[in-house]
């Protein structure tokens, strides 16, 4: 708790492998901390001044100086030792567009998605339909229909495809699929990996969203993982520069990235930026505490 509340030492989030072994940022570290269960979650704590900036062949890790301020006594240098991971895509949003039927008692809509080769293996109707966010209802009482038919000449190949969606009643409405072979974005430093679709949403969908953050990475199946362990999945935060209330039809950018580490140190030695330079430190600057519950 002090040491977020001053805000000057660095917090990792690390794993105790063994007595007097803790592993963070995918390096296994000397400590001289005991006591804990084999392979626990646990936070270290490694103050400022405890950290030395050395030549890249010396560090016990490695990173770019990201900036450099000086504070009277001593520069606060910013060293990026794990860059993060990031994908961009593009958000395609369109004129809310729905079908109706010819009596006004149903109306249907669905979007044009993209689906990746490897997805083709698993997918099913109830797969297809949430891609396309595909639904029907009934204008006068906001009532949903079921949509009883499917119709794709969708094939486990790279490719633009159709997909028509129908009620019992045969309202219907045709979408577009785009196969492909999805790029992955690799970061060998950081152990990663992160992936995204470019997405078709209505304005109606934007605005009515009650989580955007959640629902864009839903929306673009935006995955991270580690290169190590695809079971283990990795964080993603996501940026835009749109106002979900008044979004108008157009193409949005999205990103969705993995937050890097940064080590703060303090030194009377100056480093310019850009620099690339090695991190050391002693294991008793390593301090291993139990992980914050609130």
């Amino acid at each position: 708790y002090v040491a977020k509340f001053i805000g000057e030492s660095n917090i990792i989030p690390a794993r105790m492998i063994c007595d007097k072994k803790v592993r963070f940022d995918d390096i296994t570290f000397d400590c001289v901390d005991v006591g804990y269960k084999e392979n626990e979650p646990v936070d270290v704590v490694i103050r400022p001044e405890d950290i030395d900036i050395v030549d890249v062949k010396d560090g016990k890790m490695t990173g770019e100086v990201e900036s450099v301020l000086f504070k009277g006594v001593h520069y606060e240098i910013m060293v990026e030792t794990v860059p993060g991971t990031h994908v961009t895509v593009n958000m395609h949003v369109n004129k809310n567009y729905a079908i109706t039927s010819e009596d006004g008692k149903e109306k249907i809509s669905a979007n044009d998605f993209y689906l990746d080769l490897e997805d083709m293996k698993d997918i099913d109707d109830k797969e297809i339909i949430a891609r396309a966010d595909a639904q029907a209802w009934n204008p006068e009482t906001d009532e949903f229909i079921s949509i009883h038919d499917i119709d794709t000449d969708l094939k486990q190949e790279v490719g633009e495809y159709t997909v028509t969606f129908s009620t019992n009643n045969k309202t219907s409405i045709t979408r577009k699929i785009w196969v492909v072979d999805q790029r992955v974005v690799e970061n060998k430093k950081a152990n990663e990996a992160v992936s995204a679709f470019n997405f078709f949403k209505t304005v109606d969908e934007i605005k009515e969203s009650m989580a955007i953050d959640t629902d864009l990475k839903t929306w673009a199946n935006a995955q991270g993982w580690k290169l190590d362990d695809e079971n283990e999945t990795v964080d993603l935060d996501v940026d835009y520069d749109f106002d979900p209330e008044t979004i108008k039809e157009g193409i949005y950018k999205v990103t969705f990235w993995t937050t890097g580490r940064e080590f703060k140190i303090h030194t009377t030695d100056y480093v310019e930026e850009g620099k690339e330079v090695g991190l050391t430190f002693f294991a008793e600057d390593i301090h291993v505490m139990e992980k914050m519950g609130f």
